[in-house]
């Protein structure tokens, strides 16, 4: 498995560290592609909050199609 760190620009503020792997079904790791650093710079503007995943499709939480419990 590959542990590399990308560094990030000294001028940096804030930053968010992760580990970035590939499972399969089982949750077996089949690929790890290591520690992934990004860094947050004053110059560019954080993202809007607006974006996030759609609503629930399910049928437990479908809106028009609500099931009762």
């Amino acid at each position: 498995m590959l542990n590399t760190t990308v560094q990030p620009p000294v001028d940096a503020r804030g930053r968010m560290t992760m580990r970035v792997y590939t499972v399969d079904r089982d949750g077996t790791i089949t690929q790890d592609r290591g520690t992934v650093t990004v860094a947050i710079s004053e110059k560019k503007p954080p993202l809007p909050t607006s974006d996030s995943y759609p609503p629930c499709r399910c049928p437990l939480h479908r809106a028009e199609q609500a099931v009762s419990r």
